[in-house]
């Protein structure tokens, strides 16, 4: 009987060991769950804050990205309208530049024929007077041998009367060689080809009077002596 009775008494106990640890431990785990949900909670709740603030940020960073794309797209436009305007001017600057070369050139080589024409006039008239070029040198040689030797005494009076008669010859022969040579030259100041024969003309004349008057002055003549005796040589020469 006492034995039963002590099993029934430690069974009750057990039983109620059993039952307190079972109050304890539902206990303890409510509190760790109401612990567990308390901390999801606030980390749900800073997680939903962090969250709105990331939208914002990230929000405000494609504001800022839109506005900065917008104004470089703004100044990419700017920036090639600016090209083009330039491009177009520097088409037309090189346009115009190439009808200035174009005009320029046709002038160069019209300037080019003229100048071949007016060397052909030259090189045609210059051929003209290679003999008269000969005659002047021949006729330079003979004056500086002729009258360089001729002492003034060997004038006789036959020669000074040639001379005298001649002399009024070659007065008009001047006149009129004046008179052609001015006629000449008012009718020939039209042309260019024209003006290089006077010229030739004015040098021939100037080199006459250069010989004229050295054989002047080597043997002491008078003018009227020295054109008597250039009228005698160019009698006897039969120089009209």
């Amino acid at each position: 009987m006492w034995v039963n009775l002590k099993q029934k008494i430690s069974y009750e106990l057990t039983k109620i060991a059993y039952e307190s640890i079972d109050s304890a431990v539902s206990v303890e785990v409510s509190k760790i769950k109401h612990e567990i949900s308390a901390n999801l909670t606030a980390e749900i709740n800073t997680a939903e804050i962090n969250t709105e603030e990331l939208y914002s940020r990230v929000s405000e960073i494609n504001d800022k990205s839109t506005a900065e794309i917008n104004k470089i797209k703004n100044e990419i436009s700017n920036f090639t309208a600016k090209i083009k305007a330039r491009d177009n001017a520097f088409s037309s600057e090189t346009n115009r530049i190439s009808a200035s070369l174009n005009t320029i050139a046709n002038k160069i080589s019209e300037i080019e024929k003229i100048l071949e024409q007016h060397h052909n006039n030259f090189c045609e008239i210059s051929s003209k007077f290679t003999p008269i070029n000969s005659s002047i040198e021949i006729l330079q040689n003979d004056m500086a041998q002729r009258y360089a030797v001729i002492p003034r005494p060997d004038f006789d009076q036959q020669s000074m009367s040639e001379a005298n008669l001649t002399n009024e010859s070659e007065t008009d022969l001047r006149g009129s060689s004046t008179n052609s040579s001015s006629s000449f030259f008012g009718s020939s100041s039209s042309s260019g080809s024209s003006q290089k024969f006077a010229n030739i003309i004015s040098v021939i004349w100037e080199q006459f009077i250069e010989i004229f008057d050295r054989i002047k002055g080597a043997n002491d003549y008078s003018l009227d002596q020295m054109c008597g005796i250039v009228s005698v040589d160019i009698l006897s020469r039969k120089i009209q």
